[in-house]
């Protein structure tokens, strides 16, 4: 997950100098991109936050991007399971083969 309202541990201005210690934010969320190897075919960016209804993602189908909530802001593995379908749906249609590179996460 991407880190939001995350103070700098450090100043670019003066080389080595600290900013001030305070407490980290605990606001996240997850993304997730796909897009094919030169970027000419993108997919709908898919946004997990933790509000089900946030205010800022109401008409999010206009956005071109998918929100999706859960508590602890993680990938699921149901939502993992939803993204493979449409994303299979959509190139099987077009007679086309895929390959995906994930990380480790328990949801993939």
């Amino acid at each position: 997950g991407a880190l939001i309202n995350v103070q700098p541990e450090m100043s670019l201005c003066f080389k080595g100098q600290t900013c001030k210690a305070g407490q980290k934010s605990k606001q996240r969320t997850a993304l997730l991109f796909c897009c094919n190897d030169d970027g000419s075919e993108k997919m709908k960016l898919t946004v997990i936050g933790r509000i089900k209804k946030s205010r800022c993602f109401i008409g999010a189908g206009r956005l071109s991007c998918i929100y999706k909530a859960n508590k602890k802001f993680w990938m699921t593995g149901a939502f993992f399971q939803e993204f493979l379908t449409y994303l299979d749906n959509k190139t099987l249609c077009k007679g086309r083969n895929i390959l995906l590179f994930l990380d480790q996460c328990a949801a993939h």
